[in-house]
């Protein structure tokens, strides 16, 4: 639910950035009812969209890292410029979003000046939790989807920093 109510912030020929993540990985299904222009290089979503024939697909190409399933390019030039960049955590608490996955923060954390507005995409289990590298401060947060069961105290530290909760 949490990556439908992703996918439906969208608008039709929105350019959105999708990192590296389970919830991530499963907007594709939402999204092949979309035109909507993905760009991302999570190796997983990747697969299901071009086997899905996905048309409005790029990738972000480089070296592959099978273990965290992601292309990795050295610093570029990116010409891109999106709406959303949706991303995965490990954890959210009042330090930020964390992730385990380095080589997947460092990817998320580039993309970040290249959109308008960071998701995150945070199940239930992973509020008020610290697990890995804080990638994002709850200042450079714009929006949290999570579930409705989600702790209460954590949602009202979110909506005190200015952050959209929205829960499914």
């Amino acid at each position: 639910m949490i990556a439908e109510r992703a996918v439906a912030l969208c608008k039709t020929k929105d350019s959105i950035y999708i990192g590296t993540g389970s919830t991530a990985y499963l907007m594709f299904e939402s999204l092949l009812k979309t035109n909507i222009q993905v760009y991302s290089n999570a190796v997983p979503l990747i697969i299901k969209l071009l086997t899905s024939s996905y048309p409005h697909l790029v990738v972000l190409g480089g070296q592959h890292i099978e273990s965290q399933g992601i292309l990795v390019s050295p610093p570029s030039k990116l010409n891109f410029q999106g709406r959303f960049l949706f991303v995965d955590a490990d954890g959210l608490s009042e330090a930020g979003l964390t992730k385990t996955a380095m080589l997947a923060y460092m990817e998320e954390k580039r993309m970040q000046s290249h959109v308008e507005k960071v998701v995150a995409l945070v199940g239930v289990d992973k509020m008020g939790n610290d697990s890995g590298i804080p990638v994002f401060g709850l200042d450079e947060i714009d929006i949290v989807i999570t579930g409705k069961s989600a702790d209460p105290d954590m949602l009202d530290i979110l909506r005190a920093k200015n952050i959209e909760v929205i829960t499914v």
